[in-house]
């Protein structure tokens, strides 16, 4: 005689197998994790400080209002730079109008 189960119960055995593997991948998740979450706090502390260790912000003024972003070097640093040295002319770009190299703030 072949035992048929409900679907309840197949659904039932469906979602525990599932959350025995989650509950698993979790759990070794969380092993190798504890390093990095160490290595993350001290990168943590870090994000948005330029070369030199200090925080970097930029302001941006808008006709609907201003607004304050700090800069991630760690994360992104040569879209820092570039925006960086664009925003105080220090970076050498070229005006799309005439196609001459220029050094004064873009932004």
């Amino acid at each position: 005689m072949t035992m048929t189960r409900t679907p309840m119960q197949k659904i039932f055995w469906i979602y525990l197998v599932a959350f025995i593997l989650v509950a698993i991948g979790f759990n070794a998740q969380a092993k190798t994790s504890k390093k990095k979450d160490k290595d993350a706090a001290a990168k943590k502390e870090d994000a948005g400080k330029n070369k030199k260790g200090t925080p970097m912000f930029g302001v941006f003024e808008t006709n609907q209002g201003n607004f304050k972003i700090k800069f991630f070097h760690d994360k992104a640093p040569k879209t820092v730079d570039n925006f960086v040295g664009l925003a105080e002319g220090t970076k050498e770009w070229t005006d799309p109008k005439t196609g001459e190299k220029m050094k004064k703030p873009f932004y």
